[in-house]
């Protein structure tokens, strides 16, 4: 139960984190669902989060978007000096 409960809160946290922090016209789960696709920013060879396209990151986006009934995009990137950094830069280039 545990495992299910964690899998639900960081599912709703990765959600949160994958689209813009600015005002859209349409929530973000229905432009998701209209783009049929979940996009999603893993770090490059980063163990055990993400590594060839396994780990723990992975699991989590595949189950969201498994659940959404749309496909997983991974976006990956490498890993900067500061993940503040990496999130901001990622969103400046358009990418969430």
């Amino acid at each position: 139960m545990k495992r299910r409960q964690l899998l639900s809160g960081s599912a709703a946290a990765l959600a949160a984190l994958a689209t813009p922090a600015w005002a859209q016209d349409k929530p973000a789960l229905q432009r998701i669902r209209e783009r049929g696709s979940l996009v999603v920013g893993v770090y490059n060879e980063m163990p055990p989060f993400h590594n060839a396209g396994q780990g723990i990151d992975v699991a989590l986006a595949g189950a969201l978007a498994k659940a959404l009934g749309v496909k997983l995009t991974l976006l990956p990137f490498n890993a900067g000096e500061d993940m503040n950094d990496d999130l901001r830069a990622m969103v400046w280039r358009g990418h969430y």
